[in-house]
């Protein structure tokens, strides 16, 4: 039920577009640097990305490295008391903003709702 497709593209992109972004900040950018980008495995872009700018992939913060998610989570609040002094709690849905891996089934068995109408 993941949507694996659309974040392991984001994932990509991600990968291609910093290494050009670095390749243009140090003026290296031109198309050969990049096209021979393409058709490698992700072990071969961590690398080219730790030879030429000295960048470890895997020790960036998860927002680069997983992008951001917007989704919509449940959460228990407290809206009023009742009257003997007891809290009246009610589920409500708020935004939330999470970097995180949505491609593995960790996220959809914590967060199996997201899919459902209320």
């Amino acid at each position: 039920m993941a949507p694996t497709y659309a974040s392991d593209n984001c994932h990509s992109n991600f990968f291609y577009y910093h290494y050009c972004y670095y390749c243009q900040s140090t003026m290296l950018l031109d198309f050969t640097i990049c096209s021979h980008w393409q058709g490698t495995q992700a072990s071969e872009k961590n690398e080219l990305l730790f030879q030429r700018f000295g960048i470890n992939y895997s020790m960036l913060p998860a927002m680069f490295r997983k992008g951001s998610c917007v989704f919509r989570d449940k959460v228990e609040e407290t809206v009023k008391q009742d009257g003997s002094e007891k809290p009246i709690k009610r589920i409500r849905r708020t935004v939330r903003v999470d970097h995180c891996d949505i491609i593995g089934e960790e996220f959809w068995n914590e967060h199996s709702d997201i899919l459902v109408e209320d």
